[in-house]
Protein backbone atom coordinates (compact mmCIF):
# COMPACT_ATOMS: atom_id res chain seq x y z
CA UNK A 1 0.00 0.00 0.00
CA UNK A 2 2.88 2.04 0.96
CA UNK A 3 4.62 1.80 -2.13
CA UNK A 4 1.39 2.40 -4.55
CA UNK A 5 1.17 5.74 -2.93
CA UNK A 6 4.66 6.70 -3.42
CA UNK A 7 4.20 5.84 -7.04
CA UNK A 8 0.96 7.57 -6.74
CA UNK A 9 3.03 10.85 -5.53
CA UNK A 10 5.31 10.18 -8.23
CA UNK A 11 2.86 10.21 -10.87
CA UNK A 12 1.33 13.55 -9.79
CA UNK A 13 4.95 15.19 -9.06
CA UNK A 14 6.14 14.23 -12.22
CA UNK A 15 2.92 15.67 -13.80
CA UNK A 16 3.76 19.15 -11.65
CA UNK A 17 7.30 18.82 -12.70
CA UNK A 18 6.25 18.66 -16.50
CA UNK A 19 3.94 20.90 -16.70
CA UNK A 20 6.44 23.80 -14.71
CA UNK A 21 8.94 22.67 -17.21
CA UNK A 22 6.07 23.73 -19.79
CA UNK A 23 5.30 26.45 -18.31
CA UNK A 24 8.73 27.93 -17.80
CA UNK A 25 9.11 27.36 -21.59
CA UNK A 26 6.85 29.36 -22.28
CA UNK A 27 7.34 31.85 -19.98
CA UNK A 28 10.10 32.57 -22.23
CA UNK A 29 9.16 32.75 -25.56
CA UNK A 30 6.67 35.13 -25.37
CA UNK A 31 8.23 37.66 -27.76
CA UNK A 32 6.44 34.87 -30.68
CA UNK A 33 3.45 34.80 -31.26
CA UNK A 34 3.30 31.15 -32.07
CA UNK A 35 5.33 29.78 -29.57
CA UNK A 36 3.05 31.82 -27.00
CA UNK A 37 0.20 29.90 -28.31
CA UNK A 38 1.83 26.29 -28.65
CA UNK A 39 2.77 26.81 -24.77
CA UNK A 40 -0.31 28.10 -23.33
CA UNK A 41 -1.98 24.97 -25.56
CA UNK A 42 0.11 22.42 -23.90
CA UNK A 43 -0.09 23.93 -20.58
CA UNK A 44 -3.91 23.71 -20.73
CA UNK A 45 -3.86 20.18 -22.04
CA UNK A 46 -1.24 18.93 -18.93
CA UNK A 47 -3.86 20.32 -16.40
CA UNK A 48 -6.63 19.00 -17.62
CA UNK A 49 -4.97 15.56 -17.91
CA UNK A 50 -3.35 16.00 -14.08
CA UNK A 51 -6.99 17.20 -13.00
CA UNK A 52 -8.42 13.88 -14.27
CA UNK A 53 -5.62 12.08 -12.82
CA UNK A 54 -5.88 13.12 -9.56
CA UNK A 55 -9.71 12.78 -9.39
CA UNK A 56 -9.49 8.93 -10.24
CA UNK A 57 -7.08 8.74 -7.60
CA UNK A 58 -9.42 10.00 -5.49
CA UNK A 59 -12.23 8.07 -5.66
CA UNK A 60 -10.14 4.80 -5.74
CA UNK A 61 -8.93 5.93 -2.33
CA UNK A 62 -5.12 5.37 -2.63
CA UNK A 63 -3.64 8.87 -2.06
CA UNK A 64 -3.80 10.05 1.52
CA UNK A 65 -5.08 13.18 2.49
CA UNK A 66 -1.78 14.82 2.53
CA UNK A 67 -0.88 13.75 -1.00
CA UNK A 68 -4.59 14.58 -1.95
CA UNK A 69 -4.07 18.28 -0.72
CA UNK A 70 -0.37 18.72 -2.15
CA UNK A 71 -1.63 17.57 -5.26
CA UNK A 72 -4.12 20.01 -5.26
CA UNK A 73 -2.46 22.56 -4.27
CA UNK A 74 0.35 21.99 -7.64
CA UNK A 75 -2.68 21.68 -9.76
CA UNK A 76 -4.13 25.23 -7.79
CA UNK A 77 -0.88 26.54 -8.94
CA UNK A 78 -0.83 25.26 -12.42
CA UNK A 79 -4.18 26.91 -13.09
CA UNK A 80 -2.83 30.15 -11.56
CA UNK A 81 0.00 29.46 -14.22
CA UNK A 82 -2.12 29.10 -16.60
CA UNK A 83 -3.86 32.12 -15.78
CA UNK A 84 -0.97 34.18 -15.86
CA UNK A 85 0.28 32.64 -19.22
CA UNK A 86 -2.75 33.74 -20.65
CA UNK A 87 -2.95 37.23 -19.71
CA UNK A 88 0.96 37.38 -21.04
CA UNK A 89 -0.03 35.99 -24.13
CA UNK A 90 -3.27 38.41 -24.15
CA UNK A 91 -0.82 41.29 -23.50
CA UNK A 92 1.52 39.98 -26.07
CA UNK A 93 -1.07 39.98 -29.05
CA UNK A 94 -1.83 43.31 -28.16
CA UNK A 95 1.44 44.34 -27.94
CA UNK A 96 2.15 42.80 -30.91
CA UNK A 97 -0.96 44.07 -32.47
CA UNK A 98 0.03 47.79 -32.09
CA UNK A 99 3.42 47.01 -32.95
CA UNK A 100 2.11 45.63 -36.31
CA UNK A 101 -0.36 48.81 -36.89
CA UNK A 102 2.45 51.07 -35.85
CA UNK A 103 4.87 49.46 -38.17
CA UNK A 104 2.40 49.00 -40.82
CA UNK A 105 1.39 52.67 -40.33
CA UNK A 106 5.33 53.47 -40.71
CA UNK A 107 5.91 51.22 -43.82
CA UNK A 108 2.64 53.22 -45.39
CA UNK A 109 3.94 56.24 -44.83
CA UNK A 110 7.82 55.57 -45.75
CA UNK A 111 5.73 54.20 -49.09
CA UNK A 112 4.04 56.66 -50.06
CA UNK A 113 6.82 59.25 -49.08
CA UNK A 114 9.25 56.93 -51.36
CA UNK A 115 6.77 56.67 -53.88
CA UNK A 116 6.20 60.45 -54.24
CA UNK A 117 9.98 61.14 -54.52
CA UNK A 118 10.26 58.64 -57.18
CA UNK A 119 7.16 59.96 -58.90
CA UNK A 120 8.43 63.78 -58.75
CA UNK A 121 11.71 62.05 -59.82
CA UNK A 122 9.99 60.78 -62.98
CA UNK A 123 7.77 64.08 -63.59
CA UNK A 124 11.01 66.27 -63.41
CA UNK A 125 13.00 63.28 -66.04
CA UNK A 126 10.13 63.15 -68.21
CA UNK A 127 9.57 67.20 -68.38
CA UNK A 128 13.72 67.08 -69.05
CA UNK A 129 13.19 64.61 -71.87
CA UNK A 130 10.10 66.41 -72.86
CA UNK A 131 12.18 69.62 -73.06
CA UNK A 132 15.44 68.16 -74.49
CA UNK A 133 12.99 66.52 -77.42
CA UNK A 134 11.42 69.51 -78.21
CA UNK A 135 15.05 71.40 -78.44
CA UNK A 136 15.96 68.84 -80.61
CA UNK A 137 12.82 69.06 -82.64
CA UNK A 138 13.29 72.41 -82.89
CA UNK A 139 17.20 72.52 -83.98
CA UNK A 140 16.00 70.16 -87.15
CA UNK A 141 12.83 72.12 -87.72
CA UNK A 142 15.17 74.98 -87.74
CA UNK A 143 17.68 73.40 -89.77
CA UNK A 144 18.30 74.85 -93.57
CA UNK A 145 17.77 71.64 -95.28
CA UNK A 146 14.66 70.57 -93.28
CA UNK A 147 13.60 73.99 -93.53
CA UNK A 148 13.66 73.77 -97.56
CA UNK A 149 11.98 70.79 -97.33
CA UNK A 150 8.90 71.83 -96.09
CA UNK A 151 8.76 75.15 -97.31
CA UNK A 152 10.86 75.60 -100.62
CA UNK A 153 10.38 72.47 -102.52
CA UNK A 154 7.01 71.99 -102.68
CA UNK A 155 6.58 75.35 -103.74
CA UNK A 156 6.76 75.61 -107.97
CA UNK A 157 7.06 77.62 -110.42
CA UNK A 158 4.36 78.52 -113.55
CA UNK A 159 4.73 80.26 -116.46
CA UNK A 160 2.92 81.30 -119.58
CA UNK A 161 1.83 84.24 -121.47
CA UNK A 162 4.23 86.38 -120.25
CA UNK A 163 3.34 86.09 -116.87
CA UNK A 164 4.81 84.21 -113.69
CA UNK A 165 3.06 82.82 -110.27
CA UNK A 166 3.71 80.24 -107.66
CA UNK A 167 1.90 77.12 -106.67
CA UNK A 168 2.90 74.69 -103.66
CA UNK A 169 2.17 70.52 -103.74
CA UNK A 170 -0.09 69.70 -101.16
CA UNK A 171 -0.04 65.64 -103.01
CA UNK A 172 2.05 63.21 -104.94
CA UNK A 173 0.95 59.45 -104.98
CA UNK A 174 1.09 56.58 -107.32
CA UNK A 175 -2.23 55.69 -107.77
CA UNK A 176 -3.40 52.82 -110.38
CA UNK A 177 -1.91 50.68 -112.58
CA UNK A 178 -0.93 52.82 -114.86
CA UNK A 179 2.04 54.00 -112.90
CA UNK A 180 2.29 57.57 -113.01
CA UNK A 181 2.30 59.35 -110.25
CA UNK A 182 -0.91 61.64 -109.56
CA UNK A 183 0.35 65.55 -107.85
CA UNK A 184 -2.23 67.92 -106.63
CA UNK A 185 -0.83 71.81 -106.48
CA UNK A 186 -2.76 74.80 -105.07
CA UNK A 187 -2.39 77.93 -106.62
CA UNK A 188 -4.20 81.15 -107.39
CA UNK A 189 -6.85 81.20 -109.77
CA UNK A 190 -5.33 84.63 -111.50
CA UNK A 191 -2.34 83.15 -112.00
CA UNK A 192 -3.82 80.12 -113.98
CA UNK A 193 -6.30 82.01 -115.93
CA UNK A 194 -3.47 84.93 -117.21
CA UNK A 195 -1.25 81.71 -118.26
CA UNK A 196 -4.10 80.05 -120.13
CA UNK A 197 -5.37 82.92 -121.60
CA UNK A 198 -6.01 82.63 -126.05
CA UNK A 199 -5.28 79.10 -125.69
CA UNK A 200 -7.31 76.50 -126.85
CA UNK A 201 -7.20 74.51 -123.97
CA UNK A 202 -7.59 76.65 -121.24
CA UNK A 203 -7.22 74.43 -118.61
CA UNK A 204 -3.43 73.29 -119.68
CA UNK A 205 -0.50 74.40 -118.33
CA UNK A 206 2.89 73.70 -119.97
CA UNK A 207 5.22 75.57 -118.52
CA UNK A 208 6.35 74.22 -115.13
CA UNK A 209 9.49 74.22 -112.97
CA UNK A 210 10.22 72.43 -110.19
CA UNK A 211 13.10 72.98 -107.76
CA UNK A 212 15.91 70.38 -108.08
CA UNK A 213 17.38 69.45 -104.51
CA UNK A 214 20.49 68.77 -105.32
CA UNK A 215 21.44 72.49 -106.54
CA UNK A 216 18.81 74.44 -105.91
CA UNK A 217 18.17 75.51 -109.43
CA UNK A 218 14.86 75.24 -111.10
CA UNK A 219 14.21 72.74 -113.34
CA UNK A 220 11.27 71.53 -115.89
CA UNK A 221 9.29 69.10 -115.26
CA UNK A 222 6.71 67.19 -118.28
CA UNK A 223 3.73 66.18 -116.35
CA UNK A 224 0.96 67.38 -118.37
CA UNK A 225 -0.50 70.04 -115.99
CA UNK A 226 -4.26 71.25 -116.06
CA UNK A 227 -6.39 72.90 -113.91
CA UNK A 228 -9.46 70.61 -112.18
CA UNK A 229 -10.90 72.99 -110.60
CA UNK A 230 -11.16 76.83 -109.41
CA UNK A 231 -13.03 79.38 -106.87
CA UNK A 232 -12.94 82.70 -108.56
CA UNK A 233 -14.61 84.54 -105.18
CA UNK A 234 -11.63 83.64 -103.12
CA UNK A 235 -9.17 83.52 -106.02
CA UNK A 236 -7.88 79.74 -105.41
CA UNK A 237 -7.57 77.11 -107.93
CA UNK A 238 -5.57 73.86 -108.35
CA UNK A 239 -3.93 71.89 -111.23
CA UNK A 240 -2.97 68.26 -111.70
CA UNK A 241 0.07 66.66 -112.76
CA UNK A 242 0.75 62.98 -113.69
CA UNK A 243 4.61 62.59 -112.72
CA UNK A 244 7.01 59.25 -113.42
CA UNK A 245 7.34 59.39 -110.25
CA UNK A 246 6.23 60.92 -107.01
CA UNK A 247 7.45 64.20 -106.12
CA UNK A 248 8.97 63.56 -102.68
CA UNK A 249 8.72 67.20 -101.02
CA UNK A 250 4.84 67.84 -100.42
CA UNK A 251 3.65 70.54 -97.99
CA UNK A 252 1.92 69.54 -94.60
CA UNK A 253 -1.30 71.26 -94.15
CA UNK A 254 -1.89 72.87 -90.54
CA UNK A 255 -4.86 70.92 -88.94
CA UNK A 256 -7.54 72.71 -87.81
CA UNK A 257 -6.56 72.98 -84.77
CA UNK A 258 -3.69 74.75 -85.16
CA UNK A 259 -5.33 77.03 -87.79
CA UNK A 260 -8.03 78.18 -85.30
CA UNK A 261 -5.56 78.94 -82.65
CA UNK A 262 -2.90 81.49 -85.11
CA UNK A 263 -3.04 84.86 -83.59
CA UNK A 264 -1.71 88.08 -84.92
CA UNK A 265 1.76 88.41 -85.04
CA UNK A 266 2.61 84.81 -85.32
CA UNK A 267 5.32 84.37 -87.10
CA UNK A 268 5.23 83.24 -90.78
CA UNK A 269 7.11 82.55 -93.84
CA UNK A 270 5.97 83.39 -97.53
CA UNK A 271 7.30 81.75 -100.12
CA UNK A 272 6.59 82.13 -103.70
CA UNK A 273 8.37 82.91 -106.77
CA UNK A 274 8.46 86.70 -107.27
CA UNK A 275 9.03 88.52 -110.52
CA UNK A 276 10.16 85.33 -112.07
CA UNK A 277 12.15 83.87 -109.48
CA UNK A 278 13.29 80.29 -107.64
CA UNK A 279 11.24 80.05 -104.53
CA UNK A 280 11.87 82.60 -102.19
CA UNK A 281 11.13 82.54 -98.52
CA UNK A 282 10.61 86.18 -96.95
CA UNK A 283 9.67 86.12 -93.06
CA UNK A 284 7.14 88.18 -91.32
CA UNK A 285 4.10 87.66 -89.08
CA UNK A 286 0.39 87.70 -89.30
CA UNK A 287 -1.26 91.51 -89.17
CA UNK A 288 -5.02 91.14 -89.90
CA UNK A 289 -7.39 87.92 -90.43
CA UNK A 290 -10.88 89.87 -91.23
CA UNK A 291 -9.49 91.75 -94.23
CA UNK A 292 -12.65 91.81 -96.16
CA UNK A 293 -12.17 91.72 -100.11
CA UNK A 294 -15.33 92.03 -102.92
CA UNK A 295 -17.61 90.29 -99.91
CA UNK A 296 -14.62 87.60 -99.01
CA UNK A 297 -12.27 87.62 -96.25
CA UNK A 298 -8.80 87.26 -95.91
CA UNK A 299 -5.62 87.09 -94.09
CA UNK A 300 -2.54 89.98 -94.24
CA UNK A 301 0.78 89.36 -93.63
CA UNK A 302 3.36 91.74 -92.95
CA UNK A 303 6.28 89.29 -94.80
CA UNK A 304 7.28 91.12 -98.13
CA UNK A 305 5.63 89.85 -101.09
CA UNK A 306 5.62 90.58 -104.69
CA UNK A 307 4.09 89.92 -108.05
CA UNK A 308 5.12 86.50 -108.85
CA UNK A 309 4.58 85.49 -105.12
CA UNK A 310 0.67 84.58 -105.97
CA UNK A 311 -0.15 80.81 -105.63
CA UNK A 312 2.43 80.72 -103.02
CA UNK A 313 2.27 79.42 -100.03
CA UNK A 314 2.40 81.21 -96.11
CA UNK A 315 3.91 78.24 -93.84
CA UNK A 316 3.91 78.64 -90.05
CA UNK A 317 7.94 79.52 -88.79
CA UNK A 318 7.76 77.36 -85.70
CA UNK A 319 6.55 73.93 -87.60
CA UNK A 320 6.71 74.71 -91.40
CA UNK A 321 2.89 73.72 -92.27
CA UNK A 322 1.05 75.93 -94.43
CA UNK A 323 -1.73 78.01 -93.83
CA UNK A 324 -2.82 79.46 -97.04
CA UNK A 325 -2.22 80.67 -100.56
CA UNK A 326 -0.80 83.92 -101.18
CA UNK A 327 -3.02 86.13 -103.67
CA UNK A 328 -2.55 89.42 -103.98
CA UNK A 329 -0.59 92.74 -103.02
CA UNK A 330 -1.54 96.06 -102.32
CA UNK A 331 -0.80 98.60 -104.54
CA UNK A 332 -1.26 102.55 -103.79
CA UNK A 333 -1.90 105.36 -106.60
CA UNK A 334 -3.66 104.71 -110.42
CA UNK A 335 -2.01 106.55 -112.84
CA UNK A 336 1.19 105.01 -111.60
CA UNK A 337 0.17 102.65 -109.01
CA UNK A 338 3.22 101.89 -106.41
CA UNK A 339 3.33 98.11 -104.86
CA UNK A 340 2.84 98.32 -100.57
CA UNK A 341 5.10 95.01 -100.41
CA UNK A 342 4.59 94.24 -96.83
CA UNK A 343 0.52 94.24 -97.20
CA UNK A 344 -0.15 91.04 -98.48
CA UNK A 345 -3.22 89.23 -98.51
CA UNK A 346 -3.59 85.04 -98.70
CA UNK A 347 -6.22 82.95 -98.90
CA UNK A 348 -6.48 81.03 -94.99
CA UNK A 349 -6.23 77.57 -95.08
CA UNK A 350 -9.75 76.97 -93.63
CA UNK A 351 -11.67 78.66 -96.59
CA UNK A 352 -8.94 76.25 -98.80
CA UNK A 353 -10.58 73.25 -96.91
CA UNK A 354 -14.03 74.05 -96.94
CA UNK A 355 -13.65 74.48 -101.18
CA UNK A 356 -11.64 71.24 -101.28
CA UNK A 357 -13.97 69.56 -99.50
CA UNK A 358 -17.05 71.03 -102.11
CA UNK A 359 -15.18 70.18 -105.27
CA UNK A 360 -14.76 66.33 -104.20
CA UNK A 361 -10.82 66.77 -102.68
CA UNK A 362 -11.54 66.67 -99.33
CA UNK A 363 -9.09 63.32 -98.80
CA UNK A 364 -6.19 65.85 -100.43
CA UNK A 365 -6.48 68.07 -96.58
CA UNK A 366 -8.31 65.12 -94.21
CA UNK A 367 -7.00 61.77 -95.14
CA UNK A 368 -10.12 59.07 -95.10
CA UNK A 369 -12.86 61.74 -94.86
CA UNK A 370 -13.43 61.19 -98.78
CA UNK A 371 -12.35 59.50 -102.18
CA UNK A 372 -11.13 62.14 -104.67
CA UNK A 373 -13.56 63.04 -107.53
CA UNK A 374 -13.52 64.36 -110.91
CA UNK A 375 -13.85 68.15 -110.18
CA UNK A 376 -15.62 70.56 -112.25
CA UNK A 377 -13.76 72.23 -114.74
CA UNK A 378 -13.12 76.23 -115.65
CA UNK A 379 -16.22 78.53 -116.16
CA UNK A 380 -16.04 81.68 -115.08
CA UNK A 381 -13.65 84.90 -116.28
CA UNK A 382 -11.70 87.16 -113.20
CA UNK A 383 -8.61 87.49 -111.80
CA UNK A 384 -6.66 89.43 -109.07
CA UNK A 385 -4.53 92.14 -109.34
CA UNK A 386 -0.67 90.74 -109.25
Amino acid sequence: MRQKTRWILFEATKLVLVAAVFTIIVSKTTDAEYAAVAGTSQLDRFASVSGHRIAELEEAGEMSLEQIVAARAALDQMEDDLEVQWARLETHQLSFSELLRSQTSEMQSTFRRDLERIEGSQQLEALRVTERVADLETQIRRSPLEMKRRMIYPVIQLRGNGTVGSGVVISSKKEGASGKATTYVLTAFHVVQEITEGLSDPSAIADVKFMNPENDRLMPIVGGARVVAFQPEIDIAMIRMDLEAPWPYVAKLASVEDTESVEIFDAVYAVGCPLGNKPLPTVGEISSQEKIVAGETFWMVNAPTFFGNSGGGVFLCDSGRLIGISSMIYTYGKSTPMVVPHMGLFVPLDAVRSWLSQEGYAALCEPGIAEIRTASGPTADGGVKD
